[in-house]
């Protein structure tokens, strides 16, 4: 399947439920725009993301891409790290919060975010409380994004993967690598063929008492 590297310039459409999205995407160092469609969960304005997928015609809407793996790269420029955290992913931060810190911390915002959230304060209009309640969102976002990073790089489809994580949440990781089985039991639709198939790209050993 074809590989692109493109910067996300709008998410047209998102399904919160099941992270189905459209999105209107700028191949990096070209000109070339186009649609893609697909399960993106937490996909945002500004992103630069990697998408793997085929074209399709759709009657309504003409070419797209259908996306089949999408991996997200951390934005490296100050304009993208700014459309980023303005998108709205990030709780506190709007458009005008987004300039103000790309502002202060350019391409080193991401990096404050993450290591040093106490220096959000040297941002006008941004207190120790609010300070708080940023960072603390923005590592929720990271940690999904982790996650589910996670999940694909054992050919678990978008769609199971958020499933899994709705159902997990940060104990995902924990749970995958301690029993995979138990996806059986306690995520719909996903049976044994599956969880094994799972499992055993892991690493679980055929033999596992797990199997039986």
């Amino acid at each position: 399947m074809p590989v692109f590297e493109c910067t996300v310039e709008d998410v047209t459409f998102r399904n919160e439920e099941n992270g189905w999205a459209v999105i209107r995407v700028k191949l990096d160092d070209k000109k070339d725009r186009f649609a893609a469609v697909g399960v993106m969960p937490l996909i945002a304005s500004g992103e630069h993301v990697r998408l793997t997928g085929e074209w399709d015609e759709h009657r309504d809407f003409g070419r797209q891409l259908k996306v089949s793996l999408c991996e997200s790269v951390a934005p490296t420029t100050r304009s993208g790290i700014e459309k980023y955290l303005a998108s709205g992913l990030v709780k506190g931060v709007g458009p005008s919060t987004a300039k103000l810190l790309v502002q202060q911390f350019g391409v080193d915002t991401l990096r404050v975010l993450t290591d040093e959230p106490e220096r959000l304060t040297e941002v006008d209009g941004i207190g120790p409380k609010r300070a708080r309640q940023i960072a603390e969102s923005f590592h929720e976002q990271l940690e999904t994004r982790t996650t589910m990073m996670f999940l694909q790089k054992y050919d678990i489809s978008p769609a199971l993967a958020v499933k899994i994580y709705k159902r997990y949440g940060e104990a995902t990781q924990q749970v995958m690598q301690s029993n995979p089985y138990r996806l059986v039991d306690e995520i719909v639709g996903v049976g044994f063929r599956t969880a094994d198939r799972i499992a055993l790209s892991m690493g679980f050993p055929a033999e596992s008492e797990m199997r039986l």
